[in-house]
């Protein structure tokens, strides 16, 4: 759901960062043609293909990350966004996923904008201020997202329209 862009961008971090690994979760049509492109791009040593993760592989995977971007093209949702908030991790994503709706801590780009994704990538990198503005406002996104929240809200509702 934009994994090209995703590529494109990490090229731009790779100059201000080369050490920085990239891993790609899932599978897809789009995953050989990927790969090729990173080989073109001689940074097979940068990108790891993890395909699909358990729960607690991917657990696993999010205690280690520092950044988490999802540069969809189309997301109704996107539940792992919300899942990497719950870790703490400052969170990327394109404005077209619904999850940005309820995730004000997360930086929103166009998917297409690969020099402003690489950007907010390198920024949560090296600014220690920028990442701990978006971890705290993280909590708060997350203790308004819950059942008994949106309960509320829906009675609320209710309520203005009965009067």
């Amino acid at each position: 759901k934009g994994p090209e862009y995703f590529v494109e961008a990490a090229r731009i971090v790779l100059q201000h960062h080369p050490n920085v690994k990239f891993v790609m979760a899932g599978s897809g049509d789009l995953q050989k043609p990927l790969i090729e492109k990173i080989a073109r791009y001689k940074l097979g040593d940068k990108f790891f293909f993890i395909g699909f993760l358990n729960k607690q592989k991917l657990n696993d995977l999010l205690a280690i990350t520092d950044v988490y971007c999802m540069p969809s093209v189309s997301e109704p949702f996107g539940l792992s966004a919300v899942e990497a908030v719950q870790y703490g991790i400052p969170t990327i994503m394109s404005k077209t996923s619904g999850a940005g709706e309820v995730l004000s801590s997360a930086l929103k780009i166009d998917f297409w904008d690969t020099q402003k994704l690489a950007q907010y990538i390198i920024a949560s990198l090296d600014y220690e201020g920028l990442r701990d503005e978006m971890i705290q406002k993280s909590d708060t996104d997350l203790k308004d997202i819950t059942w008994e929240h949106t309960a509320q809200k829906v009675m609320s509702i209710y309520d203005e329209i009965i009067k």
